[in-house]
């Protein structure tokens, strides 16, 4: 069985363009991606085509992250996020689901509302789906990792304990 066994040409294009992402979402392909995307050039992490942002403790995500919009649609983008050595992103939700591959690093994708510093890391490669409201965390190990993320637009993220939230430390 090959590549093309069950993807359309734009759903290849797809994969091939963003670093092999197989867009899967609610058991199904994702119906945003194919209809609305945008052909981009072959992206990779240093592809001097990416505007990378710094993220600070006013956002989603504690500071010392990098994020760059890899492509994007009317109700959906996939970002790329560079994350530093130990970081961590505290146990949270989303209010829609959430797709994440894990593209270079070490990195530790947990579940549930507490952090388990104990599981092994992840290997390039690895990946998960949550459906929305799904309680999970992210940490990296010495080397950091680099992720890619397909999440709604306006996605908002809900930390489980309320003082981690970034957004309301000053």
């Amino acid at each position: 069985m090959g590549i093309r066994s069950g993807l359309n040409s734009r759903s290849i294009l797809l994969v091939i363009g963003l670093t092999g992402a197989a867009v899967v979402s609610s058991g199904g392909w994702a119906s945003a991606g194919p209809k609305d995307v945008k052909t981009t050039p072959v992206l990779t992490t240093d592809s001097a085509e990416l505007k990378w942002t710094t993220i600070g403790d006013g956002q989603g995500i504690p500071a010392g992250a990098q994020a760059a919009v890899l492509v994007s649609g009317d109700d959906w983008h996939i970002v790329r996020v560079k994350l530093p050595p130990h970081y961590l992103i505290s146990p949270h939700s989303h209010p829609d689901g959430e797709e994440v591959w894990l593209v270079s690093g070490n990195v530790i994708f947990g579940f549930g509302d507490k952090v388990d510093k104990t599981q092994a890391p992840l290997k390039p490669g690895a990946f998960f789906a949550l459906q929305g409201g799904g309680k999970h965390w992210v940490l990296t190990g010495d080397e950091g990792g680099v992720i890619d993320v397909l999440e709604g637009a306006n996605e908002d993220i809900n930390y489980i304990n309320p003082a981690d939230d970034p957004r309301k430390k000053k």
